[in-house]
């Protein structure tokens, strides 16, 4: 309900502008709308999905199939989580323009076995995640990026949860596998029958331009006033110093998977009551966490921090360590979601995402792990202040952070895109193979281990390193 009320009282604002009338700033709100309506098209389908489970099959029927009470209980919060999104989205839509979100759909479901259902549902959570992050591309508006980061990283723990549970990979990719919104929509589309074209939802993509220099009427800090818009230059600036903050948040997970690796054996896990899978998944967030620090080290370049003097608490068990990195991971999500609308790029925003909705499949994992609830009721947002304090604890730097300043435009000449549209962003991001070894002696943290195989999939799906 936090969520809920916060993101109202700041869209009821942030299109009132008297630019409401220009090209740009109507173009780019018709496109948030048809953002918003593409999510909840599918938010919609997901709960429909989960209702017509438990209209057919009751939890006898899931005891049949070797799932447990608590198994059970995650189905039922799960329903109700698509339908708590779905009416988010919804009210969303409705304080931007009323009469605007879509009407309801009929569902012809293609499963008559519970267990096909239910393997429907993962694969739709999980390819909802990669559209929810690029549609956070398509945004122009920062409230509405918020929101679609919520969601996909609930759906991203939800994809997570089940993997596990069926003893899959629940993170095989570093980088999430991004997907165009057209292809939910006509992947939905196949099951639906709706009063209206699915065809009419698909938003555009619009690139990031440098705003006007003249004192106009702008939102900074979240505060409206009249100020001096910033300078093509000072957003590059902002936009640097983001990447060098977040590449010390990697530095430091990495740091701490390394440590935890290097100490514990496979053996010494055996002996604690984890198994080799769970030894070889913590290596797998190890290179998740290498991979994307070295990409922010990439971006950063000869104006990445210097390295930092990290703290790793001397705990005895692997217990207390496991639940380490379960904060860890929690952070990190929270912190990556909290950088998003400090960006004034729309691939670095597509990038943070990326990782951000990969570290809550992480978190999900820890969390079942460790016997804890695999799903939040909302993920906290950290500014780049807070997100610095709450690392604080971990690290001693040799330097003081350059704290990025938020900049949010409203609609007209001074929104931060061009209503000329880009080209598709899915051409671009295409799939290439790329080895992030174990070590990470280029970012200065403590090597991780060579003894556990590497992850059984090396592809990066985003061509990260051509994009900038």
């Amino acid at each position: 309900m936090k969520v809920a009320a916060v993101l109202l009282v700041l869209l009821a604002s942030f299109y009132l502008s008297d630019a409401l009338g220009t090209s740009d700033g109507a173009v780019l709100f018709e496109n948030d709308i048809k953002v918003l309506q593409t999510a909840q098209f599918s938010e919609e389908g997901s709960a429909a999905l989960y209702d017509a489970f438990l209209t057919r099959w009751d939890f006898s029927l899931f005891q049949i199939i070797e799932y447990t009470a608590e198994q059970y209980t995650k189905f039922l919060y799960l329903q109700q989580q698509h339908k708590r999104q779905a009416k988010l989205i919804k009210d969303t839509l409705e304080s931007l323009r009323p009469g605007s979100s879509l009407p309801a759909c009929t569902y012809n479901w293609p499963f008559n076995d519970p267990r096909e259902a239910l393997e429907l549902a993962s694969q739709l959570a999980n390819s909802s995640v990669g559209s929810f992050d690029l549609l956070i591309r398509y945004s122009t508006n920062q409230e509405v990026a918020a929101l679609l980061y919520h969601i996909s990283t609930n759906n991203a723990r939800e994809s997570a949860y089940w993997e596990t549970i069926w003893h899959r990979n629940p993170f095989p990719l570093a980088f999430e596998q991004i997907e165009d919104p057209s292809s939910l929509l006509a992947r939905w589309s196949r099951w639906s029958n709706c009063p209206f074209s699915d065809a009419t939802l698909i938003p555009s993509d619009y690139f990031y331009q440098p705003p006007s220099t003249t004192p106009a009427p702008s939102f900074q800090n979240g505060v409206y006033r009249r100020s001096i818009i910033p300078s093509a230059a000072q957003l590059s600036a902002n936009n640097r110093n983001l990447n060098r903050y977040l590449h010390t948040v990697e530095r430091l997970a990495v740091t701490f998977y390394g440590y935890v690796l290097n100490r514990f054996t496979a053996a010494n896990f055996r002996a604690a009551g984890y198994s080799n899978t769970d030894y070889l998944y913590l290596g797998y967030i190890n290179q998740h966490h290498i991979a994307s620090a070295q990409t922010f080290s990439t971006l950063s370049g000869s104006n990445a921090y210097p390295v930092c003097t990290y703290t790793i608490p001397q705990y005895a068990t692997l217990q207390e360590y496991f639940a380490l990195a379960q904060r860890i991971e929690d952070l990190a999500v929270s912190i990556h979601g909290g950088s998003l609308s400090f960006y004034h790029d729309e691939n670095l925003q597509l990038l943070v995402a990326t990782i951000g909705s990969v570290e809550a499949r992480h978190s999900t994992w820890l969390r079942v792990v460790n016997n804890q609830n695999p799903f939040t009721e909302s993920t906290p947002l950290y500014s780049p202040t807070e997100g610095v304090q709450l690392i604080s604890q971990f690290q001693r730097c040799p330097f003081e952070y350059v704290i990025p300043d938020r900049f949010v435009y409203p609609p007209g000449d001074l929104f931060p895109r061009s209503s000329t549209a880009a080209a598709p962003v899915s051409s671009s991001f295409v799939s290439q193979t790329r080895y992030y070894e174990t070590g990470e002696s280029l970012i200065g943290c403590t090597a991780a281990p060579t003894t556990y195989p590497p992850s059984n999939d090396h592809t990066l799906n985003i061509n990260l390193h051509d994009l900038f």
